[in-house]
């Protein structure tokens, strides 16, 4: 491997390579603040008369001025005053964002909130208690505009983009975004990073020398991760990077990292700066696609998506398919993939079932009777096993099986879709 030196001097090319792709020019900068201006004065007009509301904040990336050249997203924020009941936020939200926003679909959350568009931007309208500390929140979202408030007093100017180009390099490596269905990091946890570590090339090199669990606390709430732990439940400590949140400091701002997605992106990094052998294309790679209605997005239908796709890998896997590794995304309302590598494509002939223990002499009998078309019979260490002719040995044919026959035909995700597809790539 390299040494640190090295290291960061071949991210710092990376990171001039990726400035264009990430970095907004002046007039991209200049015509999204406007827009996001324009936007919070149109919902604080909307908003006039309605007591329940006492602010709308420009929250999100673009409240923070860390989005990433080409994304047109703005979130705005309704601060409602605390009590206000939940089912009344949200009556107001959609009356009001439906005043300001054409094409409105409620999104379906602890809160729901209302996604819609503006010019070509996607705007996301939430609705938020008006706290006067973190701690108070109902909702985390509540905190919210606490973490806007701490990225802007806490950046640099020249940071910001650092924040771009660390998000823009995430996102090429699939591991940016906290929703089950990736277990990456957030926008707000990459801003962490660049406010703990300074910059995209010691960040990166830090994070790539450094063994797990990466303990930071930028604020020194607790000092080491060992009082960290005497005051945190263990479930907030599973990540392999853990970011005690300077506004909320009982919550992990990187926990919604998992182990796997973390060695992904070190993967990813020390194959970019050639570091590792690039990967040759020896294994075949196939897309499984499921067309649902486009009307049937959100979080919960992908981390439905997600937790079928974990079924499948396993039953793929019991009959003797060897998953390498696969990637689950949503590349457009209503589609959703899952690509995986396979070492096998083929299975041979004859495949076994392994069954009890031989001393299990009922559990034996009863493997017996249920495998009673079995070729033969035999022993393998401790335990009775039955061999018999596959009926399916192609992947594209075991997997239609699968989605066709099997208990996951019945899987809520598989409910909602229209058709699938299976192909190689």
């Amino acid at each position: 491997m390299l040494e640190r030196a090295e290291l960061e001097q071949r991210l710092r090319k990376l990171k001039q390579q990726l400035y264009p792709q990430a970095v907004p020019d002046k007039k991209e900068r200049e015509y999204v603040e406007a827009t996001a201006a324009e936007l919070q004065e149109k919902f604080r007009k909307a908003v006039q008369g309605i007591k329940e509301i006492e602010d709308v904040n420009i929250c999100g990336s673009v409240g923070k001025n860390t989005w990433v050249k080409g994304k047109r997203e703005v979130d705005i924020f309704l601060l409602f005053k605390k009590g206000t009941a939940k089912h009344v936020m949200e009556k107001f939200t959609e009356e009001v964002a439906k005043q300001v926003l054409e094409s409105c679909q409620p999104i379906k959350a602890s809160r729901q909130y209302i996604r819609g568009k503006y010019k070509d931007f996607e705007v996301d309208v939430v609705p938020v208690y008006k706290i006067e500390r973190p701690e108070e929140f109902v909702c985390i979202t509540d905190v919210t505009p606490f973490h806007v408030q701490y990225v802007r007093s806490r950046l640099a100017a020249e940071q910001r983009d650092e924040v771009r180009i660390l998000k823009k390099y995430l996102q090429l490596v699939h591991c940016y975004g906290a929703e089950s269905y990736i277990s990456g990091l957030s926008g707000y946890a990459a801003e962490l990073l660049i406010i703990y570590y300074g910059g995209f090339e010691r960040c990166l090199a830090s994070l790539c020398t450094s063994k797990p669990p990466i303990y930071i606390d930028i604020e020194q709430r607790y000092g080491s991760l060992a009082a960290a732990r005497a005051v945190l439940s263990a479930p907030k400590l599973r990540s392999p990077i853990i970011i005690i949140d300077p506004v909320l400091p009982t919550r992990n701002a990187a926990a919604s990292l998992s182990y796997q997605r973390f060695a992904r992106l070190l993967y990813a990094t020390f194959q970019t700066v050639d570091a590792l052998p690039q990967e040759k294309p020896v294994l075949k790679k196939y897309k499984l696609t499921f067309y649902l209605p486009e009307n049937v997005f959100g979080k919960k239908v992908l981390a439905q998506a997600t937790a079928f796709f974990s079924r499948l890998k396993r039953r793929l896997q019991q009959e003797g398919f060897f998953v390498l590794e696969y990637e689950v995304h949503s590349p457009s309302s209503g589609i959703y993939c899952i690509e995986f590598k396979l070492l096998n494509s083929e299975l041979p002939e004859l495949g076994i079932k392994l069954g009890p223990y031989i001393w299990l002499v009922s559990a034996v009998k009863q493997f017996v009777h249920e495998h009673a078309d079995a070729l033969t019979f035999g022993l393998e260490d401790t335990r009775i096993y039955a061999v018999y002719k596959r009926r399916l040995r192609n992947i594209k044919e075991f997997v239609e099986h699968l989605l066709k026959e099997s208990e996951l035909a019945r899987a809520t995700f598989l409910q909602q879709v229209k058709r699938w597809e299976i192909e190689e790539c």
